[in-house]
């Protein structure tokens, strides 16, 4: 586990440029995507970083407003439910692949 410390300039900036970069995405028709982090309220992201010694490390972050209902006890069971159906699901999808 790795815990970076940074401002809330220096976050504000990176959560600024990683919704310009979805928000940003549009139809192959050219138009504005009308679902999508943009139109939900929580955002559950998959990302692999890379450790201290360059070992590559997936990595899972919940974006949550900061309101007591999205925090609380039954909610994290929920998202503890939906993560592992998300990674069994994906486990499946590698599988067959192969």
């Amino acid at each position: 586990i790795k815990r970076d410390v940074m401002t809330s300039k220096d976050l504000l900036a990176q959560i600024s440029d990683f919704f310009k970069k979805r928000l940003g995405v549009r139809s192959r028709l050219g138009e504005p995507l009308t679902a999508g982090i943009g139109f939900q309220r929580v955002a559950r992201l998959f990302i692999t970083h890379l450790a201290e010694d360059g070992t590559k490390v997936p990595t899972v972050l919940l974006l949550k407003p900061d309101q007591r209902r999205y925090w609380t006890r039954s909610q994290a069971l929920r998202d503890a439910d939906e993560l592992a159906s998300a990674i069994q699901a994906a486990g499946e999808t590698r599988r067959n692949k192969k």
